[in-house]
């Protein structure tokens, strides 16, 4: 079974902070689902207002890296020029977005003043777990901000190289968030889910907070509340059985490669658009098949229309219950709120009620 070791920076608890927390939070709940034992270290704040999975937290004091090539006071980078460009040439350091691979390649690497870098990553984890999750892991992931991208790709890797340690195998760059907003104050408004959701697929100011709880509300809910419904009016809440085919079945297949290959390249927009053509694909299904019209000649006594009508509803909550699985990484309480309305340990559904909150009156929905 395969090693994930995660960790995000340390920063004020603003929107920045938050778009990290979250990236590296989808990240390492992907990998979990994909099989992998995962251990996701992070700054503690807000980790119960994001709904984060961190197995730990770091706080802000740490020690320095004590490393070789120092002379009067200084950090001889220069001798580790050549090796921090071929491991990010060679991929052996992979720095995503591109855009930033190759800032990376561009920076001067001339002799600095010995820096002060965070080693929290390593000290975290102490003697017992340091050759598990360090030294013998193929998969040492830094999520980062563009503003500590010189500390982290450059200054870092090197000193460790002086050190004789491993150095990381992946580093994630998110450019700053450009909003004010408390995000704790955005969770009590619009849930956890919206603002996971808003900072994951976020392009700029037109969409908001807002917005995106009602996408997800118009989108995703009214989906998983009409299935719901459906099998209930028409199935008296157990869903059908014998039903062996399922037009959407596809459509959930292929969205798994992509999600994972948008996740390896950092970009967590088009992961999430990957899911959410799942959500696309259901909604029009559901309008063109018509499962009220189905129901309707049932009851007129239409023996091929109860057969319809079961192919319908078995594709729509094998759906839903798909989605259970793959929302888990970007929003978990949605996931799990969609999990238990769409199975039923007796067979039966539990009865249907709303994915989403309303967003709270009174605040602020600024971003």
């Amino acid at each position: 079974m395969s090693r994930f070791y995660v960790t995000t920076t340390v920063h004020a608890p603003g929107l920045t902070h938050a778009l990290e927390l979250v990236q590296a939070d989808v990240l390492a709940r992907q990998q979990r689902l994909r099989g992998a034992r995962v251990r996701f270290l992070a700054a503690p704040e807000l980790r119960g207002t994001l709904a984060l999975s961190s197995n730990e937290s770091m706080g802000p004091a740490e020690p320095s890296l004590r490393v070789a090539d120092v002379s009067d006071g200084r950090f001889l980078l220069s001798r580790h020029a050549c090796a921090v460009r071929e491991l990010v040439t060679s991929g052996r350091l992979r720095i995503e977005p591109a855009r930033y691979r190759d800032e990376v390649l561009a920076m001067e690497m001339a002799d600095i003043p010995v820096p002060s870098v965070p080693v929290g990553y390593l000290t975290s984890l102490g003697d017992a777990h340091y050759q598990r999750w360090w030294a013998n892991n193929e998969n040492r992931v830094h999520v980062i901000g563009a503003e500590s991208l010189r500390q982290h790709a450059v200054h870092w890797p090197a000193m460790l190289m002086s050190a004789g340690m491993p150095v990381p195998t992946h580093i994630y760059v998110h450019s700053p968030h450009p909003g004010t907003a408390d995000p704790r104050d955005l969770v009590d408004q619009y849930g956890d889910d919206a603002v996971r959701w808003w900072l994951l697929r976020s392009n700029g100011p037109k969409y908001t907070p807002s917005q995106a709880h009602k996408e997800l509300t118009k989108g995703l809910g009214t989906l998983v509340e009409r299935v719901t419904v459906m099998v209930h009016r028409y199935r008296h809440g157990r869903p059908p059985t014998a039903i062996q085919t399922d037009d959407l079945r596809a459509d959930r297949e292929s969205a798994a490669a992509r999600i994972d290959d948008a996740l390896a390249a950092a970009d967590f927009r088009r992961a999430t658009t990957a899911v959410w053509n799942i959500v696309t694909a259901a909604n029009l299904y559901l309008v063109h098949s018509r499962p009220w019209d189905l129901a309707q000649a049932e009851q007129s006594g239409n023996s091929s229309a109860t057969h319809g009508l079961d192919t319908v509803l078995t594709a729509l909550l094998a759906t839903c219950r798909s989605l259970a699985n793959q929302l888990t990484p970007f929003m978990p309480t949605a996931a799990q709120r969609i999990a238990d309305q769409c199975f039923g340990l007796s067979g039966d559904l539990p009865q249907p009620r709303a994915l989403f909150p309303r967003p709270a009156a009174g605040l602020t929905a600024g971003h």
